[in-house]
């Protein structure tokens, strides 16, 4: 379980604290490093002379702030990082490991994969299993030895244990590193525009390098905004599919309307074709009406949504300050007009031939 502990401002920066780096904690013991970070008199000893570190300030988002990248961690200035660097890359241990790159400071074993380099002084306990019958004491192996082809032989053979660790686990695990290769860089654009700016600058270098030189990055806030855009995406066909029935359906009745239109103006019909109209004529009749009902209802439906917009505006803006979010542009009302005209002109064109096809004479005689 967690203790919790509450601080307030004053206590906080009272605070004081004793700084181990990763190398302190070992200590030689012969040829080998040992790990003493479990044994308490020598991690009191190693705290006492330990430098005094202390909190400087705390950081924390205006009261305005719509949003901000602070997630509530502990920041280092940029001089103690140089500092533990320096520290690190100049103890005894760190540099005993890089002047022996092959052999693990802490088991005096080779890494595994690095050159296997025979030793001069051979014990019987490096001879190998087959061979121990034959050779009974040290003065007989130093003999056997004088040989050069025995030697060689031996050299061939020979196969010491190897450490389960390799060259760059250590350095990782001593803290070994350097202020001029970081792990990562964090980088924050002050708006949208320089985010891409930078994402672009990338791509570009990395077009022009080798994969191994290539620049990897990770854009949270692309991250982010694309799972946004999947959710509104989604949301929006939603929608789509809600209108496109509900076109669907306002099509028919349009085209129910007209066909009304048809049948209580038979004789209108009729008495037209009587004075001289076409049958093309009666079309036309019944699609320009077709086309100004579509006209007058995309004015209208245009009219009501630039008040809701303005109403929903306001609504926004009173819970989140953030001003004009909804917005119809005038090229999208002008489409939706054009949209709105051209349906009703299909849904009329079907009565609208029904009406062209009647008989003048039969038209005439109905009531």
């Amino acid at each position: 379980i967690t203790e919790s502990l509450e601080f307030t401002y004053d206590e906080m920066m009272d605070l004081r604290f004793r700084l181990m780096i990763n190398t302190d904690y070992y200590e030689k013991q012969g040829n080998l490093w040992a790990d003493r970070r479990n044994d308490p008199d020598f991690v009191k000893a190693l705290l006492e002379d330990a430098l005094e570190i202390k909190v400087v300030g705390i950081l924390r988002p205006r009261e305005d702030s719509v949003s901000t990248s602070m997630t509530g961690g502990i920041g280092y200035r940029n001089e103690l990082m140089a500092y533990l660097l320096e520290k690190v890359n100049d103890s005894e241990i760190v540099k005993a490991q890089l002047a022996n790159p092959a052999v693990d400071v802490f088991t005096g074993m080779p890494f595994t994969g690095s050159e296997i380099v025979f030793p001069e002084k051979v014990t019987l306990d490096m001879v190998p299993e087959q061979y121990r019958g034959f050779i009974k004491t040290q003065a007989q192996l130093d003999l056997m030895l004088q040989d050069p082809a025995t030697r060689q032989m031996m050299a061939k053979m020979y196969t010491p244990p190897t450490s389960d660790a390799t060259y760059e686990e250590n350095m990782l695990k001593l803290g070994v590193n350097s202020i001029d290769d970081p792990s990562a860089i964090y980088i924050y654009p002050k708006d949208f525009e320089a985010k891409e700016e930078i994402s672009r600058i990338i791509t570009e270098y990395n077009a022009s390098v080798e994969e191994k030189d290539a620049i990897r990055y990770t854009d949270y806030v692309g991250l982010m905004m694309s799972s946004v855009t999947t959710i509104i995406n989604a949301i929006t066909y939603i929608l789509i599919a809600f209108v496109a029935i509900s076109l669907i359906v306002s099509s028919i009745m349009i085209g129910i309307i007209t066909y009304i239109s048809v049948l209580e103006r038979t004789k209108e019909i009729g008495i037209l074709r009587a004075i001289g109209a076409s049958k093309k004529d009666i079309s036309r009749v019944f699609n320009a009406e077709t086309l100004i009902v579509g006209f007058t209802a995309g004015v209208i439906g245009i009219g009501i949504t630039l008040a809701l917009v303005a109403l929903v505006n306001v609504i926004i803006y009173a819970l989140t300050d953030i001003h004009n979010l909804a917005a119809l542009p005038m090229q999208g009302a002008v489409i939706l007009v054009l949209i709105s005209m051209f349906l009703t002109f299909v849904a009329g064109l079907i009565p609208s031939r029904i009406a062209a096809k009647k008989d003048p004479v039969e038209a005439l005689r109905s009531e």
